[in-house]
């Protein structure tokens, strides 16, 4: 299985979206295209690690993630809420949730944020949050998810030790576990 963890703001959209207030409002549909692109590429899944997890339903960001913005992969959940500026820690708590409560491995994920994830620095592809996703990080994505070592031959793709060993996932109160792994099928 491949995995995408999505970041939206400073990803999916920019400068352009900015509303007058300075908040991202929108998406851009250019990063939207690139997205579906590594999707279709690679048939990866997508698990929102955005903080607006935070403030929306799974059923609410999966209707403006699908019918509104026309992302065509499907989402399989979101990472839980813990400490939104570490990132990589609520990642790798989804991720031995996942295996726990699948019994699937993740074979490849890539992390696409504008937000230092703090860990799994190979599988961050970063963003500028002025720009937004751009045709070398969907280049980038592609190669990591399809293992192409050849042309990104300083991802190392799950050659390290499991970083999540470690890591114990409690659900917030505001999430469940069906907003963690909403639709693993």
């Amino acid at each position: 299985m491949k995995i995408i963890f999505l970041d939206v703001d400073g990803v999916l959209n920019n400068d352009d979206t900015i509303s007058t207030y300075g908040v991202f409002v929108g998406w851009e549909k250019k990063c939207v295209n690139r997205l579906n692109h590594i999707i279709r590429k690679t048939d990866a899944a997508i698990v929102i690690s955005s903080s607006w997890r935070m403030h929306r339903s799974m059923n609410e960001i999966i209707h403006l993630f699908n019918a509104e913005m026309g992302i065509c992969g499907t989402i399989l959940g979101s990472t839980p809420i813990q400490n939104i500026e570490e990132r990589g820690a609520e990642i790798g708590a989804w991720m031995k949730f996942f295996k726990k409560k699948t019994g699937r491995d993740i074979d490849r994920f890539v992390i696409i944020d504008d937000i230092d994830p703090l860990m799994f620095q190979d599988h961050w592809i970063e963003t500028d949050t002025c720009i937004g996703l751009t045709n070398k990080q969907v280049e980038k994505a592609v190669c990591c998810l399809n293992g192409d070592r050849k042309k990104n031959p300083s991802l190392h793709l799950l050659d390290t030790p499991d970083p999540c060993e470690d890591l114990f996932m409690s659900v917030p109160s505001n999430q469940t576990e069906d907003d963690l792994i909403f639709d693993f099928d």
